[in-house]
């Protein structure tokens, strides 16, 4: 005899939408740790705003109000969608366990979705633009009086499949040397030399470096620096606490890289239009064998402070 107990099938939809709904609002996200959350509401989202605020000056006569540089660097916003399929004739024998199961699985790869497209970005970023035209990670970016800068580095190492402790202390004292000399597009420096705590660093790196990074990293890393924002004779002095190290199997090969992520804004952009929403349907259609439980949301993810991250490549 056949079946249609339409009111039973809604339930068990509608409980299986519930579960990933409530599953998503309390999975942990990779994301915000690199990405400035942009809240989204339209098709896509101008960055114009990253040119580089005026200087305070002394009021003396009528007050100035300068346009912000524009950055003319746009992300548009992409249709996400996912759904499961809940076969009626296990609705009708009573097996809940395998719904949960098939709903616990959606609620991971809904969550999961915005950090894979992020390490695909953080992967490929070497030929990822950027909003100066160049690769997010480049060798030559140029914006305004800032000069050529470069925040991809070649470092040479005795053994670049398994470097030494104190050679990965000295590529990651490089970078940081590196990130003090950045200016931007009105050849003012973005590092003040108030900022002596370097709290706020995030370094991915492969599977194989993870353990070398970790035992390097078991005391704090003290640079000295001049003016100029080299070694030499100490008239600054600059604190690493022990950086957050992530290792990511998407990493291959011998390079790392390093990220702040303190600042007001971070090496990434996690543009949030529409967050994931979930249906049932087909649950009355008795020319239906399932029930469908889906969800789709807008959002996309772009590269935007690459003054904030380094890569370097071990050779």
């Amino acid at each position: 005899m056949t079946i249609h107990n339409n009111a039973l099938y809604a339930e068990v939809g509608n409980r299986v939408r519930h579960q990933v709904q409530v599953g998503l609002e309390r999975a942990e996200r990779f994301y915000p740790r690199l990405c400035t959350v942009i809240e989204s509401n339209q098709d896509s989202e101008d960055y114009d705003w990253l040119g580089a605020f005026p200087e305070v000056y002394e009021w003396l006569g009528d007050m100035v109000f300068d346009q912000l540089a524009s950055a003319e660097f746009q992300i548009r916003n992409k249709d996400w969608a996912n759904g499961i399929r809940l076969p009626k004739k296990k609705i009708d024998d009573g097996n809940s366990g395998y719904f949960n199961r098939m709903g616990e699985g959606l609620v991971e790869m809904f969550a999961r979705h915005p950090d894979k497209v992020l390490f695909q970005l953080m992967t490929a970023a070497e030929t990822i633009e950027c909003f100066d035209g160049q690769f997010f990670f480049d060798t030559d970016h140029v914006w305004g009086d800032s000069g050529v800068q470069s925040n991809l580095l070649t470092i040479n190492v005795t053994d670049p499949a398994k470097p030494t402790t104190e050679e990965l202390l000295d590529a990651v004292t490089q970078v940081l040397l590196n990130m003090l000399t950045y200016k931007n597009d009105r050849g003012e420096p973005f590092v003040f030399p108030t900022a002596h705590d370097f709290s706020d660093l995030v370094i991915t790196c492969s599977p194989n470096l993870w353990p070398i990074f970790d035992k390097a990293f078991q005391a704090k890393l003290v640079l000295e620096t001049n003016a100029a924002g080299t070694a030499g004779a100490a008239v600054d002095k600059f604190t690493l606490t022990r950086p957050e190290i992530i290792p990511l199997v998407q990493y291959t090969g011998n390079q790392f890289d390093v990220y702040r992520t303190g600042q007001s804004i971070k090496p990434f952009v996690f543009q949030d239009r529409q967050a994931i929403t979930m249906f049932t349907k087909n649950y009355d259609d008795p020319e239906e064998k399932d029930v469908k439980v889906g969800g789709n949301g807008r959002y996309n993810l772009g590269v935007l402070a690459w003054w904030l991250a380094n890569r370097v490549k071990l050779t």
